[in-house]
């Protein structure tokens, strides 16, 4: 297969050749989530009749960061559109398709971050595709008007990816083998897509980046946040109405004072996320444990310094206070001399950092590989390669530092990162993470292009594949810290 011509099951697409590969950009994977279909669950797309131009990148969904950056792509509520990459000649190809992260607030498919080109190299095809974000993919308001409905944004992560499942084979793909990657919040979408029942026989295989697998979260949680964001933006609960006719321009600061500062008002809260609902019954763990995910070989990881980011942000608590209170609301205080011997042999600072990356990312990570690895292969990592920018900054092995190597991409909003690493330390990094993610996607193996060997993790050993100049594996890290947490239910 050469052509740039496809046939999908709404209609023809045409997309083009650049630098050896063909890409699809833009193309419609469900219908406009506008007007009487806001804050209404992911509706299949309508067929077209004329050849669909692929060319050019769709609208980027709507930011609810309140961030100054202006990118040249417009944003829009009509911006359910699934971007693919592929080789010239193509039959019967592994494909890997990616969930951006951005904390449900932010990102877009179209980051240069997200490039396919290295996939499609390799005899990938490759496809990432955007979904609804903040307020408009992921608040639940359906606890004050069940005219609103549930978990948005989520549903369109389960449509997109269904897209994929059925149309994939005609751009060369094989549907029965396809492979899910996220991270962030894009890992948080793996882990939900492993625990729900829709997505069951849409993939083949998954790899977790630095996902938060708590934030499947409680109706209290969805709650708590939905009621900050309503008080920023003066409605009142019992008459909803305005948010449906509202410009989402008008909600950025209301959700950017909410994602800076719901910290603050209670501490270790999550973001809004995906909430327990039909669609996602339960935590990630607790539906892998009942085996939702038989037979889904994993990767899942983290990275080692998860948490100084977001401290740098000033998003995250910051004191022991903070903690103790956090505990309380939570009904739990007597956890807090537990938490505090564990994380105390350090200056506060570092401490909170690594207390706070344990909550949000490392211990729901080894919960899941727990979970998984009684149903199918898991392989467990830990990110600590430092660039050297990083590194003097403090930040070390941050949170999406290995998004970069996974994906042997540059140029986009994580890039500036490596400046001042040396060139051959950044392809030896690239070699190792993005040759075991190429290796996982075609093979269900990640070794081949590494210098040990990534053994399977199990309950018992838990070994993990410590990336790093020098790689090594750990067996059962951390295990007093992991002991305190696996049991701790904060804002059920």
């Amino acid at each position: 297969m050469s052509e740039t011509i496809v046939s999908t099951k709404y209609g023809k697409v045409d997309g083009f050749e650049e630098n050896g590969i063909h890409k699809w950009l833009g193309i419609p994977y469900a219908k406009p989530p506008v007007g009487d279909l806001r804050y209404k669950r992911t509706v299949e797309c309508e067929p077209w009749t004329d050849t669909l131009s692929a060319k050019a990148f769709g609208s980027r969904p709507w930011q609810f960061m309140d961030m100054k950056a202006v990118r040249k792509i417009k944003a829009s509520e009509d911006c359910l559109s699934i971007n693919i990459w592929g080789p010239v000649k193509r039959n019967n190809c592994p494909v890997f398709v990616y969930f951006y992260g951005g904390a449900n607030t932010s990102g877009e498919s179209s980051d240069p971050m997200y490039d396919g080109t290295s996939f499609a190299k390799n005899g990938i095809i490759y496809a990432c595709f955007n979904y609804r974000l903040g307020p408009l993919g992921f608040y639940d308001f359906s606890i004050y008007d069940k005219s609103f409905e549930s978990n948005c944004g989520f549903a369109d992560q389960i449509a997109g990816l269904k897209w994929v499942h059925d149309n994939i084979e005609a751009f060369g793909g094989d549907p029965d083998n396809i492979t899910i990657c996220g991270e962030s919040a894009g890992g948080t979408a793996v882990y939900d897509l492993l625990a729900a029942p829709s997505a069951k026989g849409l993939f083949k295989r998954a790899i977790a980046m630095s996902g938060l697998a708590d934030d499947a979260v409680s109706p209290r949680q969805n709650k708590l946040n939905v009621d900050l964001f309503l008080q920023k933006m003066n409605i009142k609960a019992d008459d909803l109405s305005a948010l449906k006719t509202i410009d989402p321009s008008e909600m950025i600061t209301a959700a950017g004072w909410m994602f800076q500062n719901n910290n603050t008002v209670y501490p270790g809260i999550f973001v809004p996320g995906p909430v327990i609902d039909d669609l996602l019954p339960q935590k990630p763990w607790e539906a892998m444990k009942d085996g939702s995910a038989e037979g889904i070989d994993c990767i899942f990881g983290t990275c080692r310094d998860e948490a100084t980011l977001f401290f740098m942000m000033k998003i995250l608590p910051t004191s022991w206070e903070d903690v103790r209170k956090m505990l309380e609301l939570s009904g739990c205080p007597e956890k807090f001399g537990e938490l505090k011997k564990v994380y105390s042999n350090k200056n506060d600072k570092k401490a909170l950092q690594e207390l706070f990356r344990d909550r949000l990312f490392w211990a729901h990570s080894v919960l899941c590989a727990d979970a998984q690895s009684t149903h199918a292969k898991v392989y467990a990592y830990r990110n600590d390669f430092e660039y050297m920018l990083m590194k003097l900054a403090g930040l070390g092995a941050m949170h999406g530092s290995d998004v970069g190597m996974a994906l042997n991409t540059s140029g986009g909003t994580l890039d500036k990162a490596s400046i001042g690493t040396p060139k051959a330390r950044k392809i030896r990094m690239r070699e190792y993470v993005h040759g075991a993610w190429v290796n996982f996607a075609k093979t269900g193996d990640p070794n081949g292009s590494l210098p040990i060997n990534w053994e399977l993790y199990d309950r018992e050993n838990k070994a993990t594949f410590i990336f790093n100049d020098n790689c090594t594996i750990e067996k059962n890290p951390r295990a007093e810290a992991f002991a305190i947490w696996k049991d701790l239910k904060l804002y059920e």
